[in-house]
Order: structure tokens, then C-alpha cells, then sequence
């Protein structure tokens, strides 16, 4: 499956010596070594327009060594004003190489990977023999929304998001410490929407995340925005029960 994943893609792992390798560069922070492997943190950045002719359309991250290999598709559009991402989620241990595929609307997919070590496994989320992993029970609430006090027209800011909402893959971990199987459904939350506009006419759509159960519990999502007009600014997550949680800011330029 890696074999057939990097021959659809273009692999960098620095930057080129062209112009369009070093646009297609994604800088990924990922640490050496992940002491708990339920709550991986990564950061993802490229010095990429993000023009309506030209921009990235999506990041993907990838960990094919991991029992489930997708920790979420993240797609962006011009009004995000530049290319960053931060988030949080779960890997088994073990010694893994970590893949960010980048689209751009113009020149296809590029990748970039990553070794990380994970000392303690956390995708299995159903314990095994006498050492069960015991899981704190669910819990889902209201997410919390942070953008800087003041915002001046034109300025590219960070939007601070975080769910207050457990991740459970379902798996159980055999004692062989190989295998996983199914022990019980998952929860985790599906998507995440970020709408950005006035509210008397319909806000316009900025991002869409694809999330899945190997996202961490309770996460923070850190994401840029192009503050072009007064608006309300709302980000929509929704978990694969179908349960809706939104929350909101209005944001008022300063000129």
C-alpha cells in the first residue's frame, strides 16, 4: 500500500532548489519520540499562495504502520490566507513513519514524512489481559473558540478550536500485543466546519475536516483565517452519532 500511496505522489523530504519545490515543502513538527500515544501532537506548515487560482486544497496525515492508517483529511480554501494546521491524535507503539500529502489546485500532490517513536500505544482503546487500558468514561460537551482580541483588516490570524468530546476507536488489543480486533462501536467526532461571514446572508464554508477515531480526546484544533469583513465565525462538529456541537465568535475589525 506505501509502494502504491508514493507513486501518486511527489515526495519531498527538504526543500528543493526550484520555486515549486519550495512552495510544495510542508514543514511537519512531529516529536521525536511520543511518550503517550493516545495524544501525538503535530503541527503542519508551507509557504504556499493561497490565491483563488492557486492554493492548497487539502492536507492528509498517514501512518501506515498504525492499525487505522487515516488521522484525518483537512481541507482548506483561499480564505484561510495561508497554510497551517495543529492537532492531536492517537497512534499504536512502535517506531513510525508519519505521511502529510498536501493538493494543490494547480500541481497535484505532494508528500513529506516523518519518523516518530511511540512509547505507549494508544490506539486500542478496549484493554487486554490484566493490564485492560481503563478509559476514562465518555465525555462530550461544548467546544470552546479563541481568536485575538483585536483584528485589523487584512490581518491572517490563528483560530484556537477545542472539542470537548472523548475519541474511542473500538479496538481491543490481543495479548499477543499485535493484533487488534473490534470489541465495541466507536465514538469519535466525524467532522468539523468552519463558517466565516455576516450573519444576515449565508456565512460562507472556509474548512472542512474528516476526522476519525484516532483523533485525540478533547482536541485543539489551531488553524489561520483571513480577516476580510465583519462576521460571526462558527465552527460545527459533528460526531458519527450525528450530534451536532457548534460554537461561535463575532468577529469586528478594527480599521
Amino acid at each position: 500500500m506505501t509502494a502504491t500511496f508514493l507513486s501518486a505522489v511527489r515526495l519531498l523530504d527538504r526543500p528543493g532548489p526550484s520555486v515549486l519545490e519550495r512552495q510544495h515543502f510542508i514543514a511537519v513538527r512531529l516529536p521525536n519520540l511520543a511518550h503517550d500515544g493516545a495524544n501525538v501532537p503535530i503541527s503542519v506548515e508551507m509557504e504556499h499562495p493561497m490565491e483563488p487560482d492557486h492554493y492548497i486544497r487539502s492536507v492528509a496525515v498517514y501512518a501506515f504502520e498504525d492499525p487505522l492508517v487515516t488521522k484525518g483529511v483537512f481541507a482548506f480554501s483561499p480564505y484561510n490566507g495561508r497554510l497551517s494546521l495543529s492537532f492531536q491524535f492517537r497512534m499504536n507503539a512502535g517506531d513510525h513513519r508519519v505521511f502529510v500529502v498536501a493538493e494543490c489546485s494547480r500541481h497535484g500532490r505532494w508528500a513529506t514524512s516523518k519518523v516518530v517513536r511511540v512509547a505507549v500505544g494508544g490506539c486500542h482503546t478496549v484493554g487486554a489481559g490484566p493490564e485492560a487500558l481503563k478509559e476514562a468514561p465518555v465525555r462530550i460537551g461544548r467546544p470552546r473558540l479563541w481568536v485575538p482580541e483585536e483584528i485589523k483588516l487584512g490581518e491572517i490570524f490563528d483560530v484556537r478550536v477545542k472539542a470537548t468530546h472523548s475519541s474511542r476507536t473500538g479496538l481491543r488489543l490481543l495479548e499477543d500485543g499485535k493484533t487488534f480486533v473490534p470489541a465495541e462501536p466507536p465514538i469519535f467526532l466525524r467532522t468539523a466546519e468552519v463558517f466565516y461571514g455576516r450573519s444576515w446572508f449565508r456565512p460562507r464554508l472556509v474548512n472542512t475536516f474528516l476526522l476519525t477515531s484516532v483523533i485525540s480526546d478533547d482536541p485543539l484544533f489551531v488553524f489561520p483565517l483571513r480577516a476580510d469583513q465583519d462576521g460571526l465565525l462558527t465552527v460545527v462538529f459533528t460526531n458519527n452519532l450525528g450530534q451536532r456541537f457548534e460554537v461561535s465568535r463575532e468577529i469586528r475589525l478594527k480599521r
